[in-house]
């Protein structure tokens, strides 16, 4: 009945949006969000001081089950592999000299040799336990990279 009075009103005839993993977003928003993140750490280091980047991967991205929910409810929408908007990204901060600490790899292997996860059920926050991982990940990276 719901579907009738939708399709009546036009609602549901629109075609469904892409998905943000879909090379056509990828490739029109990444160039974007490059330029803005490239002019923010120019001027954040334009009074001196450090900066870093940090990627932060969506559930999705990390969790093999819900992965395969976003795929099966994008169908052919998906146009890509859930990794290549970060790379993209990764590769145009590292390109431009910026330090970037990527919690993907790591967040990834985490859902997959762990049973508990990283962040809360309904809630795409970390728990406790997300904010544990990230940080031991975040100072081995200042500890290395950023060591006086």
């Amino acid at each position: 009945m719901l579907d009738k009075v939708c399709k009546k009103f036009g609602a549901c005839d629109q075609p469904p949006p892409l998905s943000i993993y879909a090379s056509p977003v990828i490739n029109s928003a990444i160039p974007h969000t490059l330029a803005f993140l490239n002019s923010l750490v120019e001027e954040i280091r334009a009074d001196g001081r450090k900066v870093m980047v940090l990627m932060i991967p969506i559930r999705e991205q990390v969790d093999d089950k819900r992965w395969q929910q976003a795929a099966h409810e994008f169908k052919d929408r998906i146009g890509t592999h859930r990794l290549m908007m970060n790379e993209r990204i990764y590769d145009g901060l590292r390109s431009a000299g910026i330090d970037v600490v990527d919690f993907t790899g790591i967040a990834l292997d985490y859902h997959r040799n762990h049973p508990e996860s990283l962040d809360f059920e309904y809630d795409g926050h970390w728990t406790a336990l997300g904010h544990a991982v990230a940080a031991a990940k975040l100072a081995a990276f200042v500890e290395h990279a950023w060591r006086h």
